[in-house]
């Protein structure tokens, strides 16, 4: 009988190019040195795989778009429905300052994107998409989930591949984030802006390596919530997290 393997085999070809990553990250100083996330190198190791080598293997990149739309999705269902540690209430004008600033930053950059379009459409480029501005928006502050999501949706009106061009917009948009956020975190360690306690933290090793030692405690990830014989805590939380995207689906459908 003939399986159709092609989710499990993007799935494992992600798996071995973190895994990759994580074992390079303990043995390159540079990557240590300047704490570059793992998922980040694991993007670079199968950038050359699926643009050069996937064709010739019967895979596309196509896949990873769609694979992308749903992890994500699947994401911020897990972290909504995770408890939250009891902690001082912020002030309101902390949440209202970050309202504020949130909000000004869609704007402004869909702003800036829609500025761009126009001109592009004035001088080289006049038959661009109109909407091909709020990829700015969608791909740098909202995520890839949400960009590829409005791309294929704007294929319908004629914008062909615009779902792999809100994921390439998501993509540099992680870049600038990535790399922008670790200059910006050392620039702040050696500036002395963060806590003592923070700062030495990150200079030890296994900080710099992205493993706990052996030799010492380690910290407690998570916590059993059901006894095992009934069922284990992984696969109850796996349930609730995709039953609750079913429903989402169900309601999405309702309203559509």
């Amino acid at each position: 009988m003939d399986f159709n393997w092609t989710f499990f085999i993007d799935i494992g070809l992600v798996s071995v190019a973190l895994l990759s990553a994580t074992y390079l990250r303990t043995r390159i100083r540079f990557l240590q040195k300047y704490l570059i996330p793992n998922a980040i190198t694991a993007g670079f190791l199968l950038l050359p795989l699926y643009n050069y080598a996937a064709p010739h293997l019967e895979l596309s990149a196509d896949n990873l778009g769609e694979l992308v739309y749903h992890l994500m999705s699947i994401s911020f269902i897990a972290i909504t429905l995770r408890a939250s540690e009891s902690t001082k209430t912020r002030g309101t004008r902390g949440i209202s300052g970050t309202t504020v600033s949130v909000v000004f930053q869609y704007g402004a950059q869909g702003f800036l994107g829609l500025l761009l379009t126009w001109a592009l459409m004035n001088t080289i480029m006049p038959d661009l998409f109109p909407a091909f501005g709020f990829f700015v928006p969608l791909g740098f502050a909202l995520g890839p989930g949400q960009a590829f999501a409005i791309g294929r949706g704007w294929e319908i009106f004629g914008f062909v591949g615009a779902g792999s061009v809100g994921l390439t917009f998501a993509a540099i948009g992680f870049l600038l984030a990535s790399f922008g956020g670790v200059f910006m975190v050392n620039y702040g360690y050696r500036k002395g802006w963060a806590d003592r306690d923070t700062a030495k933290a990150t200079e030890r090793p296994d900080h710099r390596k992205g493993f706990y030692s052996r030799t010492e405690d380690r910290p407690v990830g998570s916590r059993l919530t059901s006894v095992s014989e009934a069922i284990d805590t992984m696969s109850l939380n796996i349930g609730m997290i995709f039953a609750t995207y079913l429903l989402s689906y169900l309601f999405l459908r309702g309203i559509t």
